[in-house]
């Protein structure tokens, strides 16, 4: 299942295999920090199977990445499988970061929820000059449940 939001400009695209009920949208916007809503709801309480979010941003003055776990400290090809940030209840939190060469905030997205495991993915994209942004939730086992909410913030 695939399903795509357009909201200011960008296209959000969810894809899952299994039937969920995606909603996404735009709560606030101010001084460069958006703040959006995502939920999924399923007809019953299930296990949820792993939802992915993929979008992209222009690359520009993006020089490093960061985040709580990763020792890949630069921007890497969309492709490469090493600029992955995880979180879980126990280890990790839902937050990638990318810093401009002067040290200062290019982009950082973080999600609420840092019991869900969750995955956090910028990559590069020299045919595009974008970066490739993949937000995976249920990267692992969960308990059962019917809804899930969550926020994530963006700040540019």
């Amino acid at each position: 299942m695939k399903k795509v939001f357009e909201i200011a400009n960008t296209e959000y695209s969810f894809s899952c295999e299994e039937n969920v009920n995606i909603d996404f949208s735009l709560v606030e916007t101010d001084g460069g920090v958006s703040l959006y809503k995502i939920r999924f709801d399923w007809e019953e309480e299930c296990c949820p199977q792993k939802i992915v979010l993929t979008y992209s941003f222009p690359c520009v003055d993006m020089y490093s990445l960061w985040d709580p776990l990763s020792r890949v400290r630069h921007i890497v090809p969309s492709w490469v499988g090493e600029s992955i940030a995880e979180s879980r209840v126990a280890s990790g939190m839902p937050l990638k970061a990318i810093f401009s060469k002067k040290g200062e905030n290019a982009y950082l997205l973080t999600v609420s929820d840092v019991k869900s495991p969750i995955s956090i993915k910028f990559g590069g994209s020299h045919q595009t000059a974008r970066i490739e942004a993949v937000v995976s939730f249920f990267t692992a086992l969960t308990g059962p449940f019917s809804s899930y909410e969550a926020l994530i913030r963006i700040d540019e």
